[in-house]
């Protein structure tokens, strides 16, 4: 098991502190007063001034990849907070968990470019290492974790990333290293941040390797990988929440959207809204729907809604998709901020 330090490269596409114009400043008054019928202009002059918010991201500027091939417990990852020696890590590859930072007054949209770099002899692979290669393959990608305006601890993130190395099995945005640039400019959108508050992101890199290659696993076989996370002002996707009774006529409270995966200890993200009233979701959010719950709960004779289909549709008519978990719980990944959607939930409203 060797480290390999990683570079990683932040470019923030609005580099320059951009301020907030202040509107205040000295109107001078004119006032008309004439006699006889005839019409009377007056001339306003309209300055223009553009409102643009002040990027201010906090990001780490290094960090390691280990690779673990035989699944040995690993201590610490090079986590900035160590994990305790009585939480030990057998992930066949590990990464510290990083932090970004977003105290900018609007919504960001991440773009993420990451490039593998494995030693000689070790090759980037495009899907998670069945364990039955014969060469020296290394399935590895970065994952982002919004975690809304509070911290997560060490802890916190390893329960979160204990799922296996599947990219099609997550919630959370993804993308694969490979020896090549990959680059996803809408990688994900955050919310903006109140004044003189935080919203706060983690992002790590996973995978798996090949347990018994044909040639042994050496202390000189690594990777590492080149990141570039851009910042850009964006909006973010608008979510129009429809319910239907089953004859189709519309009525209240058979679901409710809740905006955020549940982070392991219980909090969802806070539920935003537009200047329409509709929700508002950062691209990549998961979305969940639920039953609206009983108007009193504990009243035995009070039920929660049903719910029996769920559709959701974008600006273009074209379905999104919509997992069903259960009947007590459906959701989808938000699309990109230019394309809102629409849901539909039907059901029976709770009583």
């Amino acid at each position: 098991m060797k480290k390999k330090l990683f570079s990683l490269i932040m470019a923030v596409a609005m580099i320059a502190a951009l301020t907030v114009p202040s509107f205040a400043g000295s109107v001078t008054s004119t006032s008309i007063s004439a006699s006889g019928t005839g019409s009377q202009s007056g001339n306003v002059n309209l300055t223009g001034n553009t409102a643009l918010p002040v990027v201010k991201v906090t990001f780490p500027n290094a960090g390691y990849v280990i690779l673990n091939p035989y699944k040995m417990t690993v201590a610490d990852a090079g986590n900035s907070t160590a994990v305790a020696s009585t939480d030990t890590i057998d992930d066949q590859i590990l990464s510290a968990t990083h932090q970004l930072k977003n105290e900018t007054e609007a919504p960001m949209k991440v773009g993420i470019k990451i490039t593998g770099t494995p030693s000689t002899g070790v090759e980037l692979a495009t899907k998670a290492c069945s364990g039955k290669e014969t060469t020296k393959s290394v399935f590895m990608f970065a994952e982002l974790l919004y975690a809304g305006t509070s911290t997560k601890t060490a802890q916190d993130l390893k329960a979160l990333w204990t799922a296996p190395a599947d990219v099609n099995d997550k919630c959370f945005p993804q993308i694969i290293a490979s020896t090549e640039e990959k680059e996803n400019q809408n990688f994900f959108t955050v919310p903006a941040a109140a004044s003189g508050s935080a919203n706060y992101l983690y992002w790590t890199i996973r995978g798996n390797a090949a347990t018994a290659p044909a040639e042994k696993w050496t202390a000189s076989d690594t990777v590492g990988a080149n990141v570039v996370f851009t910042f850009t002002p964006d909006v973010l996707t608008s979510i129009d929440l429809i319910t239907n009774s089953e004859d189709n006529t519309v009525t209240d409270n058979i679901g409710v959207i809740e905006l955020g995966k549940d982070l392991g200890d219980g909090t969802l993200v806070t539920a935003l809204t537009d200047s329409d009233g509709n929700y508002g979701a950062a691209m990549g959010t998961v979305v969940r729907i639920v039953p609206a719950p009983a108007s009193d709960p504990a009243d035995s004779t009070k039920k929660a809604g049903v719910i029996s289909a769920v559709e959701v549709k974008d600006s273009t008519g074209a379905k999104v998709t919509a997992t069903k978990v259960n009947a007590n719980l459906y959701y989808f990944v938000a699309t990109a901020p230019s394309n809102p959607v629409t849901v539909k939930i039907t059901g029976t409203a709770r009583t």
